[in-house]
C-alpha cells in the first residue's frame, strides 16, 4: 500500500481537469486529456480506446491455453498485441502496484472486475468504473468514453461515417419493419440468454433500422441480459436471430447452432426467420468497426412486411 501511495504522490498534476460521474457513482475528477491511459478490460475499454487512438499506457490481457498473452477482440480488430502496448493485468487478476508502475493518469475499468479494488487503485490515479451491462446503449456507453477521453470530436465523426455507411449497406431497403433478437445458447444446463444491448450488434442492426424483438423486454431495464430456460424458446420470434462464435475457442459459425440445437431442440429447424451466426471478438464490442463488419453480415435477401 506505501508503494501505491507514493507512486500516486510522483505522479504529475494535470494542468486541466474535469469532473465526471461514472457508472458506479463516483464522482471523479479526472485530466481534461488524459496521456497515460490505463484500461482494465480488453474488449470493451481497450477496444474503445484503440478505436479513438487514446494513448494507452497499458491494458488488461488474457491468457491463452499456451501461456500466451492476447489482448481479446483489441487484436482482432486493430491488430493490438502485448508488449506493443504494455500489460497491466491479466483478465481477473489485477494488480494495483503493476498498474502503478505504468505511471498511468488515468485508470478505466470495468464494474464487474475492478469496483472490488476501486478504491486501491484511485491512490494511484483517478479511476473511472464502466458497467457495459448496465442497460445502456452501446452508443451511450460509447459517447461517455469518448468523453473521458477527450476524444469527442472523433467519436462524432466516426459516428456519422458509420450512420452514413449503413445508408449504403441498407440500399434504400426500409428494414423499420424487421426485428432482431441477440441470443446465447448453454447446452450445458438448457438456459438461453436473452440481449437487450449487445455491443456492435447493436449498434449495427439499430442504426440500420431494425427493431429490437419483443422478447428482448424480458430483459429487466437496468440490465443488459436476462438468462432464461430453453423451454422459453417459443417465445423468441424474430425476423433476424443473431448467434455468436468465439474463434480464440476455435469456434465456428456451426458452434452456437449446435448448442441451439442440443439445448432447444428443434427450434432452429422450425424458426421462420433468419439465422445470423457472427464472430463475437469482433461483434460484441462497442466499436464502428465491429459493427459495419456486423451490418455486412445481414443477410441480403431480408425482407419483412410487418413486424414478427
Amino acid at each position: 500500500m506505501i508503494r501505491l501511495v507514493l507512486a500516486a504522490l510522483l505522479l504529475p498534476l494535470p494542468l486541466l481537469a474535469k469532473d465526471i460521474t461514472d457508472d458506479a457513482g463516483f464522482t471523479v475528477t479526472i485530466p481534461d486529456d488524459p496521456q497515460r491511459v490505463v484500461s482494465l478490460h480488453d474488449w470493451i475499454t481497450t477496444v474503445m480506446a484503440a478505436e479513438l487512438g487514446v494513448p494507452l499506457a497499458g491494458t488488461s490481457a488474457r491468457l491463452r491455453s499456451d501461456g500466451s498473452l492476447y489482448v481479446r477482440s483489441a487484436e482482432e480488430l486493430f491488430g493490438m498485441t502485448v508488449p506493443e502496448v504494455p500489460l497491466a493485468s491479466i483478465h481477473g487478476q489485477t494488480d494495483p502496484e503493476q498498474v502503478a508502475a505504468l505511471r498511468p493518469d488515468l485508470i478505466i475499468g470495468n464494474l464487474g472486475d475492478t469496483l472490488d479494488q476501486r478504491d486501491q487503485l484511485a491512490l494511484v490515479a483517478p479511476t473511472i468504473i464502466m458497467d457495459p451491462e448496465g442497460g445502456r446503449d452501446p452508443l451511450d456507453l460509447y459517447r461517455a468514453f469518448a468523453g473521458w477521453v477527450n476524444r469527442s470530436e472523433l467519436f462524432e465523426a466516426k459516428l456519422a461515417a458509420f450512420q452514413a455507411d449503413a445508408q449504403g449497406v441498407a440500399g434504400g431497403r426500409d428494414l423499420s419493419a424487421c426485428t432482431y433478437l441477440p441470443v446465447l445458447a448453454n447446452d450445458r444446463d438448457g438456459t438461453l440468454t436473452i440481449l437487450r444491448h449487445y455491443g456492435g450488434v447493436t449498434m449495427a442492426l439499430d442504426t440500420l433500422g431494425l427493431t429490437l424483438a419483443d422478447a428482448a423486454g424480458m430483459v429487466p431495464e437496468s440490465q443488459s441480459r436476462t438468462v432464461v430456460s430453453a423451454e422459453m424458446a417459443g417465445a423468441l420470434r424474430a425476423d433476424v436471430l443473431v448467434l455468436t462464435y468465439l474463434s480464440s475457442r476455435e469456434e465456428t459459425p456451426d458452434t452456437p447452432r449446435n448448442a441451439f440445437d442440443r439445448a432447444a431442440p428443434g427450434f432452429l429447424q422450425g424458426f421462420g426467420g433468419h439465422v445470423m451466426a457472427v464472430e463475437r471478438e469482433r461483434a460484441y464490442p462497442i466499436s464502428f468497426q465491429g459493427a459495419a463488419e456486423v451490418m455486412r453480415a445481414l443477410p441480403a435477401d431480408i425482407a419483412c412486411a410487418e413486424p414478427r
